[in-house]
């Protein structure tokens, strides 16, 4: 069940949300993480800030997982997102940060029980 959530600085339509969302739960597919389980939340028209300077075009994604992620599904996990984030939404990677975060089954419920 892995969950994002993702912050953006620019403002979005129905439609773009709903392209980020299926790119953003498509990526997680790379990491062996099944896309029928994926949950999405996206917060458009944020205030970011990097650097100290505000940021025009900018995200923060955060991505929960039941489960770990090595070395290597980390970096590719990252290099998916920050791809999505820039044909997307033209948000460079460098103005994209994201987190990664992993949890044991038994810290994430649903349906009455745990994973």
């Amino acid at each position: 069940m892995p969950f994002i959530n993702a912050k953006v600085t620019t403002t979005l339509s129905a439609e773009k949300k709903e392209e980020l969302k299926a790119a953003l739960a498509k990526s997680v597919g790379l990491i062996g993480k099944a896309e029928t389980w994926v949950m999405v939340n996206i917060e458009d028209k944020q205030d970011i800030w990097l650097g100290g300077k505000k940021k025009d075009a900018a995200s923060y994604i955060s991505i929960e997982l039941v489960g770990k992620a090595d070395k290597k599904a980390s970096e590719t996990l990252s290099k998916a997102v920050c791809n999505v984030m820039e044909n997307v939404l033209s948000i460079p990677s460098d103005s994209t940060y994201i987190t990664i975060k992993e949890f044991d089954g038994y810290h994430w419920g649903w349906n009455n029980q745990t994973f």
